[in-house]
């Protein structure tokens, strides 16, 4: 008698399970991570404005809030941007919770803390 080889239809079906669940885990996190990549591009950017340490926080928050409606950041809100101003530096943090449904009442949530410049006057 030969011996059978190859993978069983259970095998098969949970592997299938398998691939379909670590892919929708993908499909959702990826957007969160681009959305974050674009935050700290922003801040980045209006680190590197020679401007950016003159103006108001009203006028830095402003533009913050300008950049994340053009490049779609919609996770970040108004009061998750912190500004302050010590001396001749301006210190911008965001700070922001990303909670997205994956199945049923179950989450995905990625926590971003760590987006912190500082601009100095020259």
């Amino acid at each position: 008698m030969k011996q059978q080889q190859g993978m069983t239809a259970i095998g098969f079906i949970l592997i299938i399970g398998m691939i379909a669940f670590f892919t929708a885990i993908g499909v959702k996190l990826i957007p969160m991570y681009i959305e974050y990549y674009s935050v700290t591009s922003i801040l980045k950017t209006i680190q590197g404005e020679p401007e950016t340490a003159s103006r108001s926080t009203a006028e830095i928050e402003d533009t913050i809030l300008k950049r994340f409606s053009i490049n779609e950041v919609h996770r970040v809100t108004k009061d998750d941007i912190t500004i302050t101003k010590e001396g001749k530096k301006v210190i911008i943090e965001i700070a922001y919770e990303a909670r997205v449904p994956l199945f049923g009442n179950i989450d995905i949530i990625g926590n971003f803390k760590d987006n912190r410049v500082e601009v100095t006057v020259p």
